[in-house]
Formats: structure tokens, C-alpha cells, sequence
């Protein structure tokens, strides 16, 4: 996967659109790579109800704390 970083400066300073896509690229990358572990890839959320089957009791919505940073029952294994 190749995933160009570029950005334009304008008087030394980053463009801040660039800047941003530049942060969204790295963000997919890095959640296909599996190093960010949140709520999005983990096998436990359905994000259709966007509910936790996992360790939530009575499969409720995470804390937006948790669906961002993750938590430590984060399943990222391939259930089939």
C-alpha cells in the first residue's frame, strides 16, 4: 500500500488542508495496519446499532472514550 504524505507550504507554514488530508491518510493506514485498536475495528462493536457485544452489559453504546481510543477487550481476529 503505497500512501502519499506531500504537503504544500506556503511561507514556511503547512496549508491546513493539506495538513488535514495528510492526517486522514495516515489515519486509515494506520487502522489497516491494525495499530489503532477503536471501537470502528473491532470485531465486538455492530456498528449498525453501533453497540458493544463484548464486555458492555446489555450490548449498549461504548463511551465515546472507549469507540475512540479502544479498550482492552478490542477483538480484532477474523471470525470465520
Amino acid at each position: 500500500m503505497s500512501i502519499s504524505l506531500h504537503t504544500r507550504h506556503i511561507r514556511g507554514k503547512v496549508h491546513d488542508a493539506d495538513a488535514s488530508a495528510v492526517a486522514e491518510k495516515l489515519k486509515i493506514a494506520l487502522d489497516m495496519m491494525g495499530v489503532l485498536q477503536s471501537c470502528i475495528n473491532c470485531n465486538h462493536f455492530k456498528e449498525a446499532e453501533e453497540i458493544c457485544t463484548g464486555v458492555t452489559p446489555f450490548n449498549a453504546r461504548p463511551p465515546a472514550r472507549i469507540i475512540a481510543y479502544g479498550c482492552p477487550s478490542h477483538s480484532s481476529e477474523i471470525p470465520y
